[in-house]
């Protein structure tokens, strides 16, 4: 093992399961990849983070893609969760437009139909 694989793991098992859950409040036993955050979804080889973009504008209709834009850490998923390379958009929980370029989404997020993004001005 190199020294920064070994440095990772002593990093990872010096975190407590809370420092890597990324919901508020949670237990001392995250349930699998879903409950971590970034740096522990990252940590963790049998995790993949969720990445997308957040969009511009109140609705489908208004959406556009920032023309600086970057992927954020919305969520993690199972490694071996199968997901296409295939660009999906799809709504948060607060209705926040977001463009995808894989089929995972974070859980009661909801996809909707695919339309052409235009870059903001």
């Amino acid at each position: 093992m190199n020294k920064l694989a070994s440095l990772s793991v002593l990093i990872l098992l010096s975190l407590t399961a809370c420092d890597l859950c990324a919901g508020e409040g949670c237990d001392d036993e995250p349930e699998g990849c879903a409950a971590l955050n970034s740096a522990g979804c990252e940590a963790d080889p049998r995790c993949t983070e969720i990445l997308a973009v957040p969009l511009v504008g109140e609705n489908a209709d208004e959406w556009c893609k920032p023309s600086d834009s970057l992927s954020e850490f919305v969520a993690c998923t199972d490694a071996d969760e199968g997901c296409d390379d295939v660009m999906v958009l799809a709504l948060d929980e607060q209705d926040q437009g977001w463009e995808f370029t894989s089929s995972c989404l974070p859980a009661d997020w909801e996809e909707v139909p695919w339309i052409e993004l235009a870059t903001c001005e």
